[in-house]
């Protein structure tokens, strides 16, 4: 492109967009943050439309410092895992980096409203409201046709969110809360009901502005037909009053009065049906104090009860319980593994069942009551005998009235709240499955700052087979999967994963969610053997997958297809023969490939594959297929004995009529021996290859580390049908 025509082209845009110290280098410079906005999934022209509105509101000096220093503080990069190619990185990006930087403030004015209503309401209704709002409003403007798309709008509102989730705007929210409690406006809903509604959003675009630019003594008055007025500023006398006028259900128009309740400015409200819906707004809080705030709305909700209340400490201690009962007996649906867990008592000692550490739910609760447990100290949480006893064989609402304080409670409360009862019964199944789910993140003390979306339906995940269970004191827990509390936690952040980013395969793909700036993580990503995963654990991390080498930012990762090399069964060793573990099939190479989609990095995984003769054979898989395949298997238990010294020797007993050591994995079983041996010993890699293609086909039994290999085959003999064995 010649110099002038470049030049000029730079001098246009710059006009158009008044960009400032961006354009420093002519159009060159503009196209590339272009290209960067684009890669975090927002766009230029988009936040330049937003600007143009939410540009004009004047922030608080205090608010903007402290909003500035958080957000920048909070700037980390961290790979995925060890050697990952995909970073996870959190803090300022394109939108807010500009935003701290650029001269003209309604780029931070921009963001920091645009943080504010993404962290109060939701991503879909919230783009779908200001889609509409801008719309209605661009016809009284002169180019009706400079709207931004839906998706557009809903890009650039996740990028801005995603880039300034470490500012936590509950605290604000809450001051609100009690400045309208002060004021003598009740508040005892939950404030997922207190939906803004699209005329008041349409109103506020240009009206807040306006009483903004008023003198220092101004005040405003928010009258929205039935509804108690509220009345903000330090004058006795509103300057303006925002009235929201119609019927008792509709709104018909948005007046600007002025102090004789003349009319300044007024909206009509066009009167179709979506017009009228509220802007869904969602409860989101921190994971500390996550349950201390649950508890508090709860006991709040009929009389007023202060923090140091028994009954808090009395619930927290019910929930330990009943959660510490149900994590030592969670029953998986799966088919293969239940039925070899069941076959007989010595059978099943013989196996790994899942249990996760008392200590991991003890470290969740210290996070989710973060400030009754600091009071009370952890001595106190609980005396798990008495509770235990307690609880057993008795219904939940049984247990609310043989405890002395919530008994006490419930009798008082019952006078100002007929239906306090079931409300405390919701609130503690739904804190026994957020208990119960963030105890199996193996980082879970890392997690304080988490957002979590504490009441939206989720519970329904678990709600209905705990309230089961509290109530008949059976307390077992059936879950579908090994990665059950993974989707859990990807649900508590907000997470809504369609099935068209999954590729429209099964959520078993996904391996990494990242909602609102952080990331869940399915605990076998990494270079691992497959002997050291519990599937159960997950972790979550600060930050959104993005490529080291593009800058490219996704919300997940999944696998990519895989594909696997035809390798037939080969039978080594047959009955009466006496082996020595070993690898038969090793991997020589082991390399990652990404892929890039709208939403999604797609990864797979190849491995090369030594054969005793030939060329190296190719399997190309993925972390989620390794997962779903560890979530079929059975898993040998320590057995006792040393497994260095007994591996690395010929086993004492022959191999009996039923056995037969193999390599290979193109199945199926038919004509092979009921117990089949992977001869893959001490290659991790060989046995994740192995586990996947098999799991499909039959049984499949792993050895772990700490199982010496004739304890292994002994066990896996024991069972009834076809298994195999993998070293």
């Amino acid at each position: 492109m010649p110099v002038e025509t470049q030049f000029n082209l730079a001098l246009e845009l710059a006009q158009v967009f008044n960009l400032g110290s961006i354009v420093k280098s002519g159009a060159t410079a503009f196209i590339e943050f272009a290209r960067e906005l684009r890669k975090t999934g927002s766009d230029i022209v988009v936040e330049e439309d937003l600007a143009d509105i939410f540009g004009r509101g004047r922030i608080v000096p205090q608010l903007e410092e402290s909003f500035r220093k958080e957000v920048v503080a909070s700037t980390t990069i961290t790979p995925v895992y060890a050697g990952s190619e995909i970073s996870l990185c959190s803090g300022p990006g394109p939108t807010v980096i500009r935003a701290l930087k650029e001269k003209d403030r309604k780029y931070l004015s921009t963001v920091i409203q645009l943080s504010f209503l993404g962290w109060a309401h939701g991503r879909e209704w919230l783009s779908d409201a200001l889609y509409n709002c801008i719309l209605e409003r661009s016809k009284f403007l002169s180019d009706p046709y400079a709207v931004p798309g839906f998706e557009d709008i809903k890009g650039s509102l996740e990028a801005c969110s995603s880039q300034t989730s470490s500012f936590v705007w509950d605290s604000y929210i809450r001051y609100v809360e009690h400045s309208l409690q002060q004021k003598g406006i009740s508040y005892r809903e939950p404030r997922q009901q207190q939906g803004l509604s699209q005329p008041m959003l349409l109103a506020a675009m240009d009206y807040f502005y306006i009483i903004q630019r008023l003198p220092e003594d101004r005040s405003m008055l928010i009258k929205v037909n039935d509804v108690q007025d509220i009345t903000f500023g330090v004058s006795s006398r509103p300057h303006l009053t925002v009235l929201a006028g119609g019927t008792e259900n509709q709104a018909e128009e948005i007046l600007l009065l002025d102090r004789e309740m003349e009319v300044v400015l007024r909206t009509d409200i066009p009167q179709d049906i979506y017009s009228q819906l509220p802007v869904s707004s969602i409860e989101r809080h921190t994971l500390r104090n996550c349950g201390s705030d649950m508890l508090r709305q709860t006991f709040n909700s009929a009389i007023v009860t202060a923090d140091e209340h028994p009954v808090y400490l009395e619930t927290i201690n019910l929930i330990v319980a009943y959660t510490i009962a149900l994590n030592s007996n969670i029953i998986e649906e799966n088919p293969k593994t239940a039925k070899g867990r069941m076959q007989g008592e010595d059978l099943r000692a013989g196996f790994n069942s899942h249990q996760s550490d008392q200590w991991r739910i003890f470290d969740a609760v210290a996070v989710m009551f973060h400030d009754f447990t600091q009071t009370i100290g952890k001595a106190k949480i609980c005396d798990m005998n008495l509770y235990h006893e307690m609880i057993k064989d008795r219904s939940l609402r049984d247990i609310l009235h043989l405890t002395n304080n919530l008994q006490a409670y419930l009798n008082t409360g019952r006078k100002d709240s007929v239906g306090i009862d079931k409300l405390l019964e919701n609130t503690i199944i739904e804190l026994i499955g957020d208990v119960l789910a963030f105890a199996h993140a193996s980082n879970v003390r890392e997690l304080g700052m988490l957002p979590v979306i504490p009441r939206t339906g989720r519970p329904m995940m678990l709600y209905p087979d705990i309230q089961h269970s509290v109530e008949s004191g059976t307390f077992t827990l059936h879950i579908a999967t090994k990665r059950f509390f993974f989707d859990y936690v990807c649900a508590a952040i907000g997470s809504k994963v369609r099935d068209d980013v999954l590729h429209n395969r099964s959520n078993e793909s996904l391996v990494v969610c990242s909602e609102f700036g952080w990331s869940v993580i399915i605990g076998n990503v990494g270079d691992f053997d497959p002997g050291d995963i519990d599937p159960f654990l997950f972790c979550v991390k600060k930050g959104v997958p993005t490529s080291s080498k593009t800058g490219e930012r996704r919300k997940y990762i999944i696998d990519g297809p895989s594909w696997y090399s035809n390798y037939p069964i080969g039978v080594v060793d047959r009955e009466g023969a006496k082996i020595m573990p070993r690898c038969l099939m090793p991997i020589s190479h082991r390399v990652e490939y990404y892929s890039v989609r709208s939403e999604t990095f797609l990864l797979s995984i190849r491995h090369d594959v030594e054969v005793s003769q030939g060329s190296p054979l190719v399997a190309s898989s993925g972390y989620g297929e390794f997962h779903n395949a560890l979530s079929h298997t059975l898993v040998t238990k320590l057995c006792g004995h040393s497994s260095m010294t007994t591996d690395s020797q010929v086993l004492a007993a022959p191999l009996g009529p039923d056995d037969a050591t193999i390599v290979g994995w193109s199945w199926p079983l038919q004509h092979l021996p009921r117990i089949c041996i992977s001869l893959v010993k001490g290659d991790s890699r060989a046995r994740w290859l192995v586990l996947a293609t098999t799991s499909h086909y039959s049984g499949t039994v792993l050895r772990s580390k700490d199982c010496c290999t004739e304890c292994a085959l002994r066990a896996t003999t024991a069972l009834e049908g076809q298994w195999i064995l993998i070293l």
